[in-house]
C-alpha cells in the first residue's frame, strides 16, 4: 500500500483577510498543512485595519470592469450560511461632484463613478440613475428624506447589491473555519526574518525555509507566505528587496458616533453612502447602534528612523487614545452634515487611525519574491481589499501554482506594474501625502459638536 503523499507545509505571517483567506483557499485545495501565525497577542488583532466595525462591500462600482467583476462575485460568497450573516446587503448611494454644464457641454464630474456605473449592467445590476441631486433626494422615501441634505452640486446612481461586513467578526468567523479545517492559529508570533537556504538552487536563487522569531524560535515551512499589511514596508525596509519602495503604509482617518435607540430606528433602512469626490463615506449604524464614518484619501505617514512609514496605532506607546488629525476631524464633520445634518451635529464617540497599505497603481501584491523561492506576498490591500475576503486567497492560491490569468499576475506583480487599472479612485489628481505630525492630532475636546 502506498504511503499519502507528504503536505506542503504552508506558513501564513499575518492573520488579517489576506491571510486568513489564503490559509482558507489552501485548506480547501487540499495537500497542505498549513500554519497561520501574527505578531498580535489577542487575535484578531486590535490594532489590524481588518479589525474594524465594518467595512463597505461595494458590488461592481469599480472602473476596473475585472475588478467590478471580481467584486460581485465576492459578493455572491459574502451571502452564504458560512460567513454567519456577517453581510448586510444595504445598498450603496455613490455619489460626486456633478458634471458642469459650460456653453451647453457637459465637464468635469468623476470619471471613475462614470466607469463604474457603466460596468454594472453588463454584471446585471441594475443601478438607479440619479443624475441631479433632487433625484437623489427623492430616490429615498419620504420618511426618511427629513434625515437628508439636499445634496447641492452631487450626481450619483444608487447601487442595490452591496452594502456593508461586520468586519471584526467576519475575521473571527473566518479564523474559525481555518481551525475547523485543520489549520493552525498562532497569536503573539513576531517575525525577525526570513531563514534562507545556506546554497543557492539550480536557478541561482536562495530559497525560503521559514522565518525566525523575535523569540528565537525557528519555523520552517516549504513556502512562506507575507500577508502583514501595513508593517510589510517596515519588515522589509531594504530598497534592493523591493517591498519599501513598492508599499507605502498610510493612515486614513475614521471616527463613530453613538446612535439613540429612536436614532438607529431612523437609520437602520439607509445605504452606505459613498462620495467619491471626496472619499468621504458613512454606514448604517452597526448592531450596537454605532455609525462609523471615514475618509477613503490619501492619509498620513509615520516614518521611522529609517524614512519608512509603519502604523502608529492604539498599541503604540503615546497613541492610546487613537486620535486623527484636528483638520481630519472637520473633514469628517463637513462630509456628514453634507449627506445627514443632525447626525452632523452630534459628538464623535472616538476615532482611530486605520493603516492601509498602499501602492502607486492602487493594485495589491500578490507575487512571488523575485529574487527568493519559496517566499510570496500577499498584501497591498490600498483600502479596498476588505470586500474581496471570501475570494482573495483564491488568486494567492492560483499565483502560488502558476494559474493565475496573464491580466492579474501582471496587475499584482512585483515588476512591472501598470500606473493605473481603475481600481482606486484616489489616483486622479494625487498629492504628496503628509507627514503625521503629533501636535495636530485632535483632543477629546475637538470631538465634541461646537456650534461656534
Amino acid at each position: 500500500m502506498q504511503p499519502p503523499p507528504q503536505k506542503q507545509n504552508v506558513l501564513i505571517v499575518g492573520a488579517g483577510i489576506f491571510g486568513i483567506s489564503t490559509a482558507l483557499a489552501f485548506l480547501e485545495k487540499g495537500g497542505y498543512d498549513v500554519r497561520v501565525i501574527d505578531r498580535a497577542k489577542v487575535l484578531p488583532a486590535v490594532d489590524a485595519a481588518s479589525t474594524d466595525l465594518n467595512k463597505i462591500i461595494r458590488a461592481g462600482d469599480y472602473a476596473s470592469p475585472t475588478l467590478a467583476r471580481m467584486s460581485v462575485e465576492a459578493v455572491a460568497e459574502w451571502r452564504k450560511p458560512k460567513w454567519q450573516g456577517t453581510y448586510h446587503e444595504s445598498g450603496c448611494l455613490v455619489i460626486a461632484e456633478s458634471p458642469k454644464i459650460i456653453n451647453g457641454v457637459a465637464t468635469g464630474g468623476d470619471d471613475f463613478v462614470k466607469a463604474a456605473q457603466s460596468n454594472l449592467a453588463p454584471l446585471g445590476i441594475t443601478a438607479v440613475p440619479l443624475p441631479t441631486p433632487a433625484d437623489i433626494v427623492a430616490h429615498f422615501p419620504e420618511e426618511q428624506r427629513a434625515l437628508l441634505s439636499n445634496f447641492e452640486g452631487k450626481s450619483g446612481y444608487f447601487n442595490p447589491v452591496g452594502g456593508w461586513a461586520e468586519a471584526e467578526r467576519a475575521v473571527s468567523v473566518g479564523m474559525q473555519m481555518v481551525l475547523e479545517q485543520g489549520g493552525h492559529i498562532g497569536a503573539g508570533m513576531e517575525i525577525d526574518g526570513i531563514v534562507l537556504s545556506k546554497e543557492p538552487n539550480a536557478s541561482g536563487k536562495k530559497v525560503a525555509k521559514g522565518v525566525k522569531l523575535k523569540s528565537g524560535q525557528i519555523l520552517e515551512a516549504d513556502l512562506v507566505v507575507i500577508c502583514t499589511g501595513a508593517w510589510t514596508p517596515g519588515l522589509f525596509p531594504s530598497p534592493s528587496f523591493g517591498v519599501s519602495t513598492l508599499l507605502q503604509a498610510s493612515g486614513q482617518s475614521v471616527a463613530k458616533i453613538q446612535l439613540t435607540p429612536e436614532e438607529v430606528k431612523k437609520q437602520s433602512a439607509l445605504p452606505v453612502v459613498f462620495d467619491l469626490s471626496s472619499g468621504w463615506y458613512a454606514f448604517p449604524p452597526n448592531p450596537e447602534g454605532i455609525v462609523k464614518l471615514a475618509i477613503h484619501g490619501l492619509g498620513v505617514l509615520a516614518p521611522n528612523s529609517q524614512g519608512i512609514s509603519v502604523p502608529r496605532t492604539v498599541l503604540t506607546p503615546g497613541a492610546e487614545g487613537g486620535f486623527i488629525p484636528k483638520e481630519m476631524v472637520d473633514d469628517l464633520r463637513a462630509g456628514l452634515r453634507g449627506v445627514f445634518p443632525a447626525l452632523g451635529e452630534k459628538d464623535f464617540s472616538g476615532t482611530r487611525l486605520c493603516w492601509y497599505t498602499d501602492s502607486p497603481s492602487g493594485e495589491w501584491l500578490i507575487d512571488h519574491q523575485p529574487d527568493i523561492d519559496s517566499l510570496l506576498f500577499a498584501t497591498g490591500g490600498c483600502g479596498h481589499a476588505f470586500k474581496f475576503f471570501p475570494t482573495i486567497g483564491s488568486y494567492v492560491l492560483q499565483r502560488h501554482l502558476g494559474t493565475l490569468s496573464p491580466e492579474l499576475s501582471k496587475m499584482w506583480s512585483f515588476q512591472d506594474r501598470a500606473n493605473d487599472t481603475g481600481a482606486d479612485h484616489r489616483r486622479e489628481g494625487d498629492e504628496t501625502r503628509k507627514v503625521l505630525e503629533v501636535e495636530a492630532l485632535a483632543t477629546a475636546e475637538d470631538l465634541k459638536f461646537s456650534r461656534s
